[in-house]
């Protein structure tokens, strides 16, 4: 009775810096939530965020609506969204993701 449409993930790859010295990475995951029940429901979605495990990579977030655990069950890059969703209304979620790296460095575990 909840119906969940998963929208194509939005990527988009740059070069930035003086003479390109980082690699940017913006990414985008959304989804569009809809409650066919008669009541309302509280919704708990959870999303795999990217976490960085080096000081020369910079991950910013952007999240609408905002989410109301960062570190879900206290598991950093899980985070979560828990909201009412009325009956017979939507709701989308949306997570935006930039990277950032030295040019030069390996990555692991960018899709």
């Amino acid at each position: 009775m909840v119906r969940v449409e998963v929208e194509p993930e939005l990527r988009d790859d740059a070069n930035k810096g003086f003479i390109n010295s980082r690699i940017e990475k913006k990414f985008t995951n959304s989804y569009v939530i809809e409650n066919n029940h008669k009541t309302t429901v509280t919704l708990q979605v959870l999303e795999a965020s990217p976490v960085a495990r080096h000081e020369d990579i910079k991950v910013e977030t952007k999240f609408t609506p905002e989410v109301t655990q960062s570190s879900w069950n206290k598991q950093p890059g899980i985070i979560a969204w828990q909201l009412p969703l009325e009956a017979g209304k939507k709701l989308k979620l949306r997570a935006d993701y930039t990277i950032s790296y030295p040019k030069d460095a390996m990555v692991n575990g960018l899709r």
